[in-house]
């Protein structure tokens, strides 16, 4: 059984937006606080030094709550300390050093140096950014643009080169007739099962967004339709209209032939 769930513009308020993963949170968090620190000591000259205090005081404040974020985050990793079965990992020891770090970093903040805190803070980021990248994959079909020395590398592969024999590649038909066929097939079948029907048209949609992106479109407004209480016909009208047009439209003066 596949369950195939497409947003629709009807049910996007239904949405649940998903959490990121606790890492990148810290790092996101992290980085909205080294940009304010950032900002902070730009502008150290033109506050007063009551005002640079109070507002380095309270980014100590949100550091300290990244830095029990952060052994929030190794407890939940590592488990109960009581536990067995409780170990400690590469990421939670990398984790200890980026608390250490907050808490210099946090002590600086208090005493009203964000300049001197803004290098530890640096170093949290790099920290944070290896371990959220350090077990993600990333797809391959986009190599990163590199500058190449054409003069330097020409004639330098080793990679044998062979002529073979060039053959003919298979031309495509016209997809059309068999778009028609399925969307008959689904006619057909909601004359017996509507819901079945609705189904079958919503996999022929996701199929077709790959090969065909305007009859998909065309497909998902007849779902839409068929929602709505609209006849299977009816709605599937539009579809076979781009799947088959029909003539053209001339302007001008034409010379008809007589009538025999």
């Amino acid at each position: 059984t596949r369950t195939l769930r497409i947003a629709e513009p009807v049910d996007s308020s239904e949405a649940v937006a998903v959490p990121p993963p606790p890492i990148d949170s810290m790092w996101i968090s992290q980085r909205l606080l080294n940009m304010k620190t950032d900002s902070l000591v730009q502008s150290r000259r033109a506050l007063p030094a009551t005002a640079l205090a109070r507002r380095s005081d309270d980014y100590s404040l949100i550091q300290e709550t990244l830095r029990q974020h952060t052994l929030t985050v190794i407890s939940e990793i590592e488990g109960d300390p009581d536990d067995p079965a409780s170990t400690t990992t590469a990421v939670t020891r990398r984790l200890r050093q980026v608390a250490e770090l907050m808490v210099t970093a946090r002590t600086h903040l208090a005493a009203a140096e964000p300049g001197t805190a803004l290098t530890f803070m640096r170093r949290i980021l790099r920290m944070l950014d290896e371990l959220r990248l350090a077990n993600r994959y990333f797809i391959r079909g986009h190599p990163r643009p590199m500058a190449v020395n054409l003069e330097r590398i020409r004639l330098t592969g080793t990679d044998p080169v062979h002529r073979g024999v060039r053959t003919r590649g298979k031309a495509e038909g016209d997809a059309a007739p068999a778009w028609s066929l399925r969307l008959d097939r689904v006619v057909e079948l909601g004359r017996r099962n509507p819901d079945q029907a609705r189904d079958s048209l919503t996999v022929i949609r996701v199929e077709a967004a790959r090969s065909a992106p305007a009859i998909a479109t065309a497909i998902g407004i007849a779902v839409e339709r068929v929602g709505r209480g609209v006849p299977l016909d009816s709605a599937l009208a539009p579809v076979r209209r781009s799947l088959n047009p029909g003539g053209w439209l001339e302007t001008g003066s034409f010379d008809w032939a007589p009538l025999p």
